[in-house]
């Protein structure tokens, strides 16, 4: 496993997104949050290992040459992995369904996930706002690698840990409230895989994105459009980034937590006109928001502490 595998990132990720990926394995993985579990030690040195090399950028460029030979010398290591089949799953009305638990909503997103996990290579939004090109997504067997050692919550699927890590990775990168993510993923009701029509083209996987973005994507991150739709519908980590860096770059000075709802349904949804304040979207979105107004790291999603119990707060900001 390469450094880059143990953090979860994509090799060519900024210091930021790698910075992120780290304070969000070190939350969930320190051995004082897993003293039943011996193993958490181990990992927590070799998360420590892995981010002392690639936050450093002399050690990671020395490593990274070092790769490139390894590399060179063992083949065409990092493949593509297989197309995805179809999504066997019926596309529903768009906010249909309403899920207010953490924990339901990380698992209905991480049961179509397919160990498909990155914290993937996103920077802070500028005018335009640009993402960095990816390298090749991981395969699913270097995802599925790297839960070895790893510790879990009690009852939490180690996808469900990756997506909760995914959630606060795309908070921490585009400083946006991790229950604003929480809010438009419950309210968008998407998972990974699915295509919803739209009044201009599909909208895509969990936070379903517009597949008007797809193009730019494919510029930015330099894939051909079909690999990009691919990644944006089928990868909840990718898709919850994008919709990360929409909700930063749509967002104006003065607006309050309605209008950055209303302007991200908007811009995500590629809409002719900027939806009311009061429109259905936002005010399902806002009611979503306050129930998840409580979460304040990736334990809060795995350790039962769900919607129920998040009521209380009045406001995430």
């Amino acid at each position: 496993m390469t450094h880059y595998q143990r953090l979860g990132v994509l090799r060519g990720a900024p210091a930021e997104v790698i910075r992120a990926a780290y304070k969000a394995l070190a939350q969930t993985n320190h051995p004082d949050k897993n003293l039943d579990n011996p193993a958490a030690t181990e990992a927590m040195q070799e998360i420590n290992q892995a981010y002392a090399v690639l936050s450093d950028p002399q050690k990671r460029a020395e490593y990274d040459l070092w790769l490139g030979r390894q590399e060179a010398a063992i083949g065409a290591e990092w493949t593509q992995p297989p197309p995805r089949a179809p999504s066997s799953a019926p596309a529903s009305p768009r906010h249909a369904g309403r899920r207010t638990g953490a924990l339901i909503l990380l698992a209905a997103l991480a049961g179509a996930m397919a160990f498909s996990f990155s914290y993937s290579a996103f920077l802070h939004p500028v005018a335009p706002p640009a993402l960095p090109a990816p390298s090749v997504p991981p395969s699913r067997a270097a995802d599925k690698s790297m839960s070895g050692g790893a510790s879990r919550a009690p009852g939490a699927p180690a996808t469900e840990r990756r997506l909760a890590g995914c959630v606060f990775a795309a908070a921490s990168a585009y400083d946006v409230p991790p229950a604003v993510i929480l809010g438009l993923l419950s309210a968008e009701d998407g998972a990974a895989g699915r295509e919803t029509p739209a009044q201009e083209g599909d909208d895509l996987g969990p936070l379903q994105i517009n597949s008007w973005w797809v193009p730019q994507l494919s510029r930015l991150w330099n894939v051909s459009a079909d690999r990009a739709r691919a990644l944006l519908r089928d990868d909840s980590c990718i898709n919850i980034g994008v919709g990360a860096w929409i909700l930063h770059a749509a967002a104006r000075p003065g607006d309050g937590l309605p209008q950055e709802i209303a302007r991200y349904d908007q811009a995500a949804h590629h809409l002719a006109a900027l939806p009311a304040e009061n429109s259905a979207f936002v005010v399902r979105a806002l009611g979503l928001v306050k129930i998840y107004g409580r979460v304040r790291g990736p334990e809060d999603l795995l350790d039962g502490k769900d919607g129920e119990k998040s009521e209380g707060r009045g406001g995430v900001r």
